[in-house]
Order: C-alpha cells, then structure tokens, then sequence
C-alpha cells in the first residue's frame, strides 16, 4: 500500500470515529465504556444524554452486554465511584420538591362505619361514623428502622427491604411486548406545580411496580431524581412518558439475557426520614444517591 492510499485509508477510517467522539463527550468511567462501544458500531444503547439520566446502577446495567460482547472491561466498583462523584448533584435535584420526598395524602380522617345495636326493632342497627387517623400518614410515628426491616410492632406487621430478582422467580409474562409501563403523558399547566406533583407521584408509584415486575427493586431511582427528570424533559421538549417506555424495553430485553446481582451496594438508610409511604404494601427510601424499596409482610 502506498504512502497515498495509506493516507486515504487512514483518513476515512479517523473521520467517522472522530465525529462519533466528538459527540461521545464523556465525563466518568461508565460513559467511557459506553463511547468505547458505541465506537464499535453498536446499535442497541440509548442515546448519550438519555443514558446520563440514568443512575449508574443502571448505567452499568445497561451496559453489561454489550460490554461483554465486544470484551470491553466494565472498570470495578465504577458505578459507585460514579453515584459518589455525582452526588452534590443529586441533592441539587431534590429543590424540585419540597421535601424529595414521594408526595404522601393529604393529612385528613378517613371515616369508617361502625354498628350499633339499638332497641328499635325496625332498624335494630345504626351506623355511626367514626373517624380514624389514616394509616399512610401515621405509619412513621409506629415503626423502627432495623437494617433490612422497618419493624412496625404496633401495626402488626413489617417491611423487609427488597432486592433485584432472578428470572426464574418472575413471571414470564413480563418481559412480552405486552407489559408496559404505561406512564400517562400529564396533561394541565406546568406551572401549576401541585397538579404536577401529584401527577409525578401517580407516575412514579407506577414506575416502582413495573420495576418490581421484571426484578429489579434495588436498581430504581429516587423520586426526586424522577422529578427531576420530567423537569428536564418539559425544558427540552422530550416526551417524559415516552422515554421512560422505551427505557423499560431496554431493560426488559437486557434483564432475559443477564445476571443481576441482588444489591450493588452494602448502604443501607440510616432513618425514617429518609422514607416515604408509597401504598398499601410499600415504603420508599433513598439518600439522594441510592434508593431502597420495603415491602409490607405480616
């Protein structure tokens, strides 16, 4: 090969790297396995700015096959070392609510009805209505963070803290076109931030069972991450609803083919504070950096 040739050789094959590098700006180790395999021509990731709003748990997880494929080193602990160097950032992202905390009901009495036998014969039961302190809100007051469990004694049952699960412990049904997230697009004015509270905490009790579905309670981020988000998809005129769908197609094709481990990290939340009521059977808790879901047993 001559010395020409070699020249146009070399130069068509350093343009189109060049110019997906100069696209491929990365800022930590994860997005440095990301460039490298997008390099490799792969097809099958997200574009760069939808994998930053990822946490890197999930950016590691997203990564994990395509990595492999093209023997590409996933750098040890590099989704910790990430989550530490982005923290300042993510508790810049809790100003978009009030306390970052999953917005709970309002503080008011649910009425039940109660009987009472009386002496008249044509209506020997009466109802009476009793008010009684809605249990999603008095909860925090009952219970003990214990590690692993938040022990409410006097409630008559606890929560045990979840982890990714293995395939063959799910429903096969889940990972099926079918099975969709299903956010709802929000419709009403942005500027009427509670309307969009409420709609964002609907939103993302949504999005925690899908996540339970296909077994990945311990690779969920926080909602106040979540907020965050659908604050940067309404400033850039991304459909927010839309990207968390196909989010969850990559996820579900990726969680049939791989391992998870059960947790990528040892923390744990240090108080109730840190938690919120999401429904009937789960508690959400999360330090800005990492998010633990608790489930309801008896």
């Amino acid at each position: 090969m001559t010395p020409s040739y070699f020249k146009i050789f070399l130069s068509l094959w350093l343009i189109p790297v060049a110019s997906l590098w100069a696209e491929c700006n990365s800022r930590s180790e994860l997005e440095v396995v990301y460039c490298n395999v997008k390099a490799k021509g792969h097809r099958g990731l997200p574009s760069l700015a939808e994998f930053r709003r990822n946490t890197p748990i999930m950016q590691s997880l997203l990564l994990k096959r395509p990595a492999a494929k093209y023997a590409i080193t996933i750098p040890a602990n590099a989704g910790r070392r990430t989550a530490a160097a982005t923290n300042a950032a993510a508790v810049s992202r809790s100003r978009y609510t009030a306390s970052g905390r999953v917005p709970e009901p309002e503080i008011k009495k649910v009425r039940i009805k109660k009987s009472i036998k009386t002496s008249n014969r044509k209506n020997p039961v009466r109802q009476k209505r009793v008010a009684v302190p809605n249990r999603a809100l008095t909860w925090r007051s009952q219970c003990r963070l214990q590690g692993i469990k938040i022990a409410c004694k006097n409630l008559g049952f606890e929560y045990t803290l979840l982890n990714n699960r293995l395939n063959r412990y799910l429903d096969p049904q889940v990972f099926s076109p079918e099975h969709v997230m299903g956010l709802r697009s929000y419709a009403g004015a942005l500027s009427d931030r509670e309307n969009v509270h409420r709609y964002l905490g609907d939103s993302y009790r949504r999005y925690i069972q899908a996540m339970l579905d296909i077994g990945l309670a311990a690779s969920t981020i926080s909602y106040s991450r979540f907020y965050y988000t659908f604050d940067d998809a309404v400033k850039n005129q991304r459909d927010f609803a839309a990207r968390f769908e196909k989010m969850y197609i990559y996820l579900k094709k990726d969680k049939q083919t791989m391992g998870v481990k059960g947790r990528y990290s040892d923390e744990l939340p240090v108080s109730l504070k840190q938690c919120s009521w999401l429904n009937d059977s789960l508690l959400v808790c999360d330090n800005d950096k990492l998010n633990w879901i608790y489930k309801k047993s008896s």
